[in-house]
């Protein structure tokens, strides 16, 4: 009877030791998917500032296209009035 109760003792330790391995497995994946969600969170963050700062360069480089073009309208006109006159 002695070794039949030794032995269910060894297997609860086992299995309690065992638990602990799974609880402490378990928090540290949970630590893991918390810090890649901040990494994704704070990608996600970068990528949309990324995207204002290409929109911002763009509508500037669409304004400078605009002036560039009046500018060269307004050289056009100067050149044809000086040769007309």
């Amino acid at each position: 009877m002695e070794i039949q109760f030794n032995g269910l003792s060894d297997s609860i330790n086992t299995t309690s030791e065992s638990s602990d391995i799974i609880s402490s497995n378990i928090d540290s994946l949970t630590r893991q998917i918390e810090d890649q969600a901040a990494a994704v969170s704070q990608t996600s963050t970068s990528l949309e500032e990324l995207s204002a700062t290409i929109n911002n360069v763009s509508g500037i480089a669409s304004k400078n296209q605009n002036e560039s073009r009046n500018l060269l309208e307004t050289a056009k006109e100067g050149g044809e009035r000086i040769e007309q006159n």
